[in-house]
C-alpha cells in the first residue's frame, strides 16, 4: 500500500510537473491573448513559449499555436484591409447617394413649382372657358333676338306692303270719290 501510494504520489508529481503546469501555464499564456489588440495594431503576437524538450507533445502544441496565432493575425490584418476598403467604398457611395438625393430635392422643387404653375394655367383656361361659355350664351340670345327682330321687321313690312296694296286703291278710289263729290256738287250748282 506505501509502494502504491508512493507510486500514485510520484506519478502526480512527475504527471503535475511534466503535463498539469505545461498545460495549466499554456493555458494561461492563451487565455491572456488578446486579438482585438493584435489586430489593431497590425503587430505579431507574443508567442507561447513551454520550457521542455524541443520533441515534446507539448512543444507540438505550443508550434502548432503559435503558427495558428499566425494566421489568425494574417486573417485579421487582411480583414482589416478588406474592412477600410470597404469603409471608403460606403463613404464614396454615401456622398454620391447623397448629391443624388440632393439632385432629386432640387428637381422635386423644380416639379413642385411647374406643378403649381399648371394649376394655375388650369385655373385660368377654366375661367376663360367660363367667361367663352357665357359669352356664347349672350351671342345666342342677341342672335335669338336679332331673328325676333327681323321676324317682326319683315312682318312690318309684309304689313306695310299690304297696308300699301290696300290704301293705294282705296286712296285713288276715295281721292276719285272726292273728286266726283266736288265735280257733283260744281254740277249741282250750275
Amino acid at each position: 500500500v506505501i509502494k502504491t501510494l508512493a507510486l500514485v504520489i510520484l506519478i502526480t508529481v512527475v504527471f503535475n510537473r511534466l503535463l498539469t503546469r505545461p498545460l495549466g501555464g499554456l493555458a494561461n499564456v492563451a487565455d491572456k491573448i488578446n486579438l482585438n489588440a493584435i489586430s489593431g495594431n497590425h503587430a505579431k503576437a507574443k508567442h507561447i513559449n513551454i520550457k521542455g524538450n524541443e520533441e515534446s507533445e507539448l512543444k507540438i502544441l505550443e508550434s502548432a499555436l503559435n503558427n495558428m496565432m499566425d494566421k489568425i493575425i494574417n486573417s485579421m490584418s487582411a480583414l482589416d484591409e478588406l474592412n477600410k476598403g470597404l469603409e471608403k467604398k460606403v463613404a464614396e457611395r454615401t456622398n454620391s447617394l447623397n448629391q443624388i438625393v440632393k439632385q432629386l430635392d432640387i428637381d422635386q422643387e423644380a416639379l413642385k413649382t411647374e406643378v403649381e404653375i399648371r394649376q394655375q394655367k388650369e385655373k385660368a383656361l377654366l375661367k376663360g372657358r367660363l367667361k367663352l361659355q357665357l359669352s356664347l350664351d349672350e351671342l345666342k340670345q342677341t342672335q335669338e333676338q336679332l331673328i325676333e327682330s327681323e321676324k317682326m321687321a319683315s312682318l312690318g313690312g309684309l304689313v306695310a306692303g299690304i297696308a300699301h296694296e290696300i290704301n293705294t286703291p282705296v286712296g285713288l278710289g276715295l281721292t276719285g270719290i272726292s273728286h266726283f263729290q266736288y265735280m257733283l256738287e260744281q254740277l249741282e250748282k250750275r
